[in-house]
């Protein structure tokens, strides 16, 4: 199973890191960690794909990227 994690499908106000800047009642990064890490607790999974993501749209680059960075790791395991 390959899980494929694009960014548009968070609320650009929760998490201003998408491409799609006008997607305002998208999943919280919260409920999306959610959803990643059952994912990837699946015994199929073999690969994961982010996509859709735009640093120029984070008001707090490193911040914003250290947040998905913690996501994304703590998804994979």
């Amino acid at each position: 199973m390959l899980i494929h994690f694009d960014a548009d499908v968070l609320s650009f106000i929760d998490f201003p890191i998408a491409e799609n800047v006008r997607r305002c009642h998208g999943l919280k990064l919260e409920q999306a960690a959610f959803v990643l890490k059952q994912l990837t607790a699946l015994q199929q999974w073999r690969g994961l794909t982010v996509t859709e993501v735009n640093p120029a749209h984070a008001p707090d680059e490193p911040t914003a990227f250290a947040r998905l960075n913690e996501v994304l790791a703590d998804a994979l395991g």
